[in-house]
């Protein structure tokens, strides 16, 4: 059984969940215009330069009745911001929140899990990958926006062309090419693991995998004991190839106002 404070009362475990709330102050410190909100048990990123994209206006809660408490005060933030599309991260197991935000006009829209991994299972790599430690923060932004389909430009706005300093960002290259990406953060000696992306050309050679291999390591050798991160359906085998496990799924309650 997990220890009382490992799993927050809405649902999140623990590592995860401290994890999440640096990456938020992260995407605060970066975007331009972009800030923290704060309440007692609840924390939201609002990006006023990425107004359709909840990726970067996102809240995360300690407890359900936090989150009941000032949701609408983040509506009429968000609002105020011109922020058109922001998301609340609900663990599965919160249906009294979920109900709750259905209610209230959101929509369910992605069924991220979160995954973590201690680090000293990690093996050394055993393959060759031609990549950059502390790598071009604009080739990083530029592969996500190619992988997701986005407007160029749309990760450097939400995350900053300057980000917050913690982020470390990694690249590999395929066929003479910045063709993979993530950035790691380091929080209370956990590295939280954003932005992974491929190009779309280079999927197939496993360049993901041996970039956040390599990032692995490095943040073990910077102190860092265990990895989380948020994982879609497609990705989550490659990163329990790498050692990670599976700790729950969340929901991502989507509110969008659709321009006229």
């Amino acid at each position: 059984m997990a220890e009382p404070d490992a799993i927050t009362r809405s649902g999140w475990d623990r590592r995860s969940f401290n994890s999440f709330l640096r990456y938020l102050e992260a995407v605060a410190d970066g975007g331009s215009k972009s800030r923290l909100l704060r309440r007692e048990g609840v924390v939201a990123s609002v990006a006023p330069a990425t107004p359709y994209r909840s990726l970067f206006n996102s809240v995360a809660y300690e407890h359900p009745v936090a989150l009941q408490k000032v949701i609408d005060e983040l509506r009429d933030a968000y609002a105020r911001a011109g922020v058109r599309a922001w998301t609340v991260w609900v663990p599965e197991s919160d249906r009294g929140t979920a109900k709750m935000l259905n209610d209230r006009g959101h929509r369910c829209d992605g069924f991220p899990r979160l995954m973590a991994c201690d680090l000293e299972s990690i093996p050394d790599p055993d393959d060759l990958l031609d990549f950059a430690r502390d790598a071009d923060w604009g080739s990083l932004c530029e592969i996500n926006d190619a992988a997701h389909s986005l407007d160029q430009g749309t990760f450097e706005a939400g995350l900053g062309g300057k980000p917050d300093s913690g982020f470390r960002a990694y690249c590999a290259r395929h066929a003479g090419f910045d063709a993979s990406a993530l950035a790691t953060l380091i929080c209370e000696g956990d590295c939280g693991v954003h932005a992974v992306a491929t190009l779309p050309e280079a999927r197939g050679h496993r360049l993901a995998g041996g970039l956040l291999q390599r990032a692995l390591i490095d943040a073990r050798e910077h102190g860092a004991v265990t990895s989380t991160l948020q994982s879609n359906s497609i990705g989550a085998a490659a990163y329990v190839r790498l050692g990670y496990r599976d700790l729950g799924g969340l929901e991502l309650w989507e509110h969008r106002v659709f321009p006229d």
